[in-house]
């Protein structure tokens, strides 16, 4: 199973701290900090590069916790029309977006190929913003859904359940 490490953009007016998660229990897994990303920190991992977490939590204070849970090759029910290997389900304030995604060699081998990396961007007010996939070709902008409250959804291959 790929690994998760979305690139993170600080605009928010604190810090974030990220954190190994497991979803069955809804909670941080094992109370460890995998990486801090600081005020302005640009294009950051939110996973560690030693031992990395299957699940991140990013943690923005105030506003609730973001969940990037890795779910594989499982499909969910309904959504077997949506191309890509692997899944990943984003939880943020009530929302949930559900994405599938491919996995391909990257030139010069950065990052490594069996790493995913979504870059999204946390606002001034704490909005989560993702900007694109970093291993995928979008069908156009137009063709996908709309934005969502706390979710600006950019790309047609991202659903919101």
């Amino acid at each position: 199973m790929p690994i998760i490490s979305p690139l993170i953009t600080n605009n928010y007016l604190y810090e974030l701290r990220c954190w190994e998660y497991a979803p069955d229990c809804h909670f941080k897994a094992s109370g460890r900090v995998l990486k801090t990303i600081k005020r302005g920190g640009e294009n950051e991992a939110a996973n560690c590069d030693k031992k990395p977490a299957s699940h991140v939590l990013i943690s923005v204070p105030g506003m609730g916790d973001i969940a990037f849970i890795n779910l594989g090759e499982t499909v969910l029910p309904g959504y077997d029309f949506l191309p890509g290997q692997y899944g990943v389900l984003i939880r943020y304030q009530r929302r949930e977006v559900y994405a599938r995604y491919d996995i391909v060699g990257a030139a010069g081998g950065e990052p490594p190929p069996e790493v995913w990396s979504p870059q999204c961007i946390v606002t001034r007010l704490g909005t989560l913003h993702i900007e694109d996939l970093f291993y995928n070709n979008p069908l156009p902008v137009e063709e996908g859904p709309k934005p969502a409250d706390a979710l600006n959804v950019q790309l047609s291959n991202l659903t919101i359940l």
